[in-house]
């Protein structure tokens, strides 16, 4: 009996040990090695966009390319504005993303693992770039440390350029059922790839273009570093993104239903009228630079995309706009008839180095709408640090066009925003363009020993290209073919209705691409203008030697013919053309010019491109190349400014690097004031978020706005 009872006691101890629960666990809760890693990841991609549009936000109102409220910097963000972007950060994508790679790291999930790298990687940076010193080593802890401290900053870069490096193997390695390090499953579970639809081939030249983003950062304290680490990145066979469809974009749907699908913005602004103020300096300098055309008018041939006006005239009403009585602010930039009048810290604005250009014209009719009304023609936006309230103007106010936030085309129809209208809300997040490459890669050139022999002046060049390319092409096509995923609604037929109405030609279905030389044989899936085509693609061909052969054709494996609606010469005399694709065609239109009876085989066919939009292209490309050649021969620093001026006019949509730009350089100058002249610090770097500063004990809350990120030592005042 004695046996039976000690034999029972150890039991009961067994069981009652093995029971035993951990008080700080929910016993309810899904644990980390419970849950699909599939599902993990799909949270972490769905996450960043969260966080990336609250980082353009606050970027975009201190760069001038949204306006920002307060009256002086202190008070212009606060450390509550920042809690949702960190909470999304921390107990979001970087919880999620440290359990991913876990997971999938001792299951062989490499692909699971890469992409998580990347988008973990991503947000580091993007925490670092705005906050400075922030925590990671100790933050995934849980119950066992509530105070993570936070850690050095620079140490976080470091951590970012290795573990980009493991993200590459991850993401390239082969399917083996072996187990080296990055060894890839072939039992790996499906993946949801809703940046790069399963293409591995563009996340490598994400990861080399986010590892050349930080080391452009890291320029002005580690410049040897910075110099060899770009080298590395230009030299690397996986590239960098070059093409529009490598760009890492989020795209949003037309969903209304909870949760709502689509743009931020747009939500917040096409249903009822209202949402963000523009910048009226951003809108005064695309409206005046270079005196540039746009449909006839005054402007930045991307005007039209990036905002959509809902009056073309100024309002007279105080009303509606106060500062219509108020005057100009004395440290405001003006002119006189004889000389313009700078701020003094803030210095000249870079709009162009001819003779009437306002840059070198006191008289230009620039300089007398530097305050409240940036333009004549019913641009409505505020100005930097704005402390007014907010007038009955929801319905007047400019809004957001279809690039990127996926509004309305400006075709002058001047009527009120609804959610019904433009493209209804299927925007996206801008988080790296193939533009904002080449403008980075131009600012190493100019200030790094590169050894790449792309030169600077065609880097900015191909930025600038780019960006008017692929601001246009999402506006007319609803993607820019970054994946599978179908076309959202677009723009397409208002855009190119309103580009037509002064074009004596009948337009025929688009083409894909056009061809840019002659082409030894039409025939086959050729690559032509960067892009590959497929059977059945349309293609114009226009550049044949023997002109005769130039015409519509439809692709396949085997000889092309000539498209149904092009076939004939009643269909081909007077016939015109939009182009959808292509670097250097894309959105360019073109017309068959030869009259007269055309015999097919024999009567030459001569396409011609069409003015307007890109005739406004190609003069704005004009006027801001003889500006950097002016500068350039001056200095790699006079360079530098209309390097920066273009590069944030491209950047709309993503304050994020606009802030990063703003701190390492100083430029573009001559940035309008704060309106009260006693502004306080420029935000060099963010407050640290309520709470973080204010529930975590190991941290103290920044004194000011003055104390920079690390890598930040320009010594450039911002302060006005």
């Amino acid at each position: 009996m004695k046996i039976y009872n000690k034999i029972a006691l150890v039991v009961g101890i067994v069981l009652a040990s093995s029971c035993t629960l951990d008080l700080r666990e929910d016993p309810n809760a899904v644990q980390p090695n419970q849950v699909l890693p599939s599902l993990l990841l799909n949270s972490i991609q769905r996450q960043l966009p969260t966080i990336f549009n609250a980082a353009n936000t606050s970027g975009a109102q201190m760069t001038r390319l949204l306006n920002g409220a307060g009256s002086i910097y202190q008070v212009a963000t606060t450390p509550e504005t920042f809690n949702g972007l960190w909470s999304t950060a921390y107990a979001g994508i970087l919880t999620d993303a440290n359990d991913l790679i876990k997971i999938a790291d001792e299951n062989g999930f490499a692909r699971h693992a890469g992409i998580a790298r990347v988008l973990q990687c991503y947000t580091l940076l993007l925490l670092v770039d705005m906050f400075g010193d922030v925590p990671f080593s100790e933050a995934f802890q849980g119950a066992g440390n509530f105070n993570p401290p936070a850690d050095n900053a620079a140490q976080i870069y470091t951590y970012v350029l290795t573990t980009l490096d493991k993200a590459k193997l991850d993401l390239t390695t082969p399917a083996t059922t072996a187990n080296p390090a990055g060894y890839l499953n072939p039992v790996s579970p499906t993946i949801n790839d809703q940046y790069y639809g399963n293409d591995y081939t563009k996340w490598v030249k994400l990861i080399n273009s986010l590892k050349l983003k930080t080391f452009l950062n890291l320029r002005l304290t580690q410049p040897a570093a910075a110099t060899t680490g770009i080298d590395a990145v230009l030299a690397d066979t996986g590239g960098i993104i070059t093409a529009a469809n490598e760009s890492f974009i989020w795209r949003y749907g037309t969903t209304t239903s909870d949760p709502d699908a689509r743009h931020p913005r747009f939500t917040a602004q096409y249903p009822g009228g209202g949402g963000d103020y523009q910048s009226n300096w951003l809108m005064w300098h695309m409206f005046h630079a270079y005196n540039a055309s746009n449909a006839g008018g005054p402007g930045d041939p991307r005007m039209r995309f990036y905002f959509y006006r809902q009056v073309a005239q100024n309002t007279t009403s105080s009303n509606e706009l106060r500062c219509l009585t108020e005057n100009t602010p004395d440290h405001y930039p003006s002119a006189t008839p004889s000389a313009i009048l700078d701020n003094p810290i803030a210095g000249r604005p870079p709009m162009g180095v001819a003779a009437n250009h306002p840059t070198n014209s006191p008289t230009n009719p620039a300089w007398s709408r530097t305050f409240c009304v940036p333009t004549d023609r019913g641009y409505w936006g505020r100005d930097h640090v704005d402390p007014q309230g907010i007038p009955p103007d929801g319905q007047l106010r400019t809004a957001y066009g279809p690039y990127p936030v996926g509004g309305r085309f400006d075709n002058n129809s001047a009527t009120g925003v609804t959610a019904t209208v433009g493209m209804r809300g299927a925007g996206m997040q801008p988080m790296l363009m193939r533009s904002h490459v080449q403008f980075m890669l131009a600012e190493a050139k100019l200030t790094l020993t590169i050894a790449n022999a792309v030169t600077a002046k065609e880097r900015y060049l191909n930025g600038i290209n780019y960006s008017f390319a692929d601001v246009r092409a999402w506006s007319v096509n609803g993607t820019l073919g970054t994946s599978s995923v179908a076309a959202s609604p677009n723009e397409g037929t208002t855009i190119e209705a309103f580009y037509s109405l002064n074009y004596v030609g009948t337009f025929t279905t688009p083409v894909r691409v056009a061809t840019t030389g002659n082409l030894a044989a039409l025939s086959g899936n050729l690559t032509v203008d960067g892009v590959t085509l497929n059977d059945g693609d349309r293609i114009l061909v226009k550049n044949q030697t023997t002109a005769a052969n130039n015409g519509i054709y439809v692709v396949a494996a085997g000889a092309w013919t000539r498209a149904a609606d092009a076939d004939v010469s009643g269909e081909l005399v007077g016939q015109a053309v939009l182009v959808n694709e292509g670097n250097a065609n894309a959105g360019t239109r073109w017309k068959q010019t030869t009259t007269g009876t055309i015999t097919l085989g024999t009567t030459n066919i001569v396409w011609a491109l069409n003015v307007s939009y890109t005739v406004d292209v190609n003069n704005y490309v004009a006027s801001a190349e003889a500006a950097f050649d002016n500068r350039f021969a001056v200095s790699n620093e006079e360079a530098l400014n209309y390097v920066a001026r273009e590069f944030w006019v491209a950047l709309v949509g993503n304050g994020y690097e606009a802030y990063n730009l703003y701190r390492r350089t100083g430029k573009p100058t001559g940035m309008q004031p704060v309106i009260n002249p006693s502004p306080g610090n420029f935000p060099r770097s963010f407050w640290y978020p309520a709470n973080y500063a204010n529930l975590n004990n190991t941290v103290t809350q920044k004194p000011n706005l003055a104390v920079t990120v690390f890598w930040d030592t320009n010594s450039t005042n911002l302060n006005f």
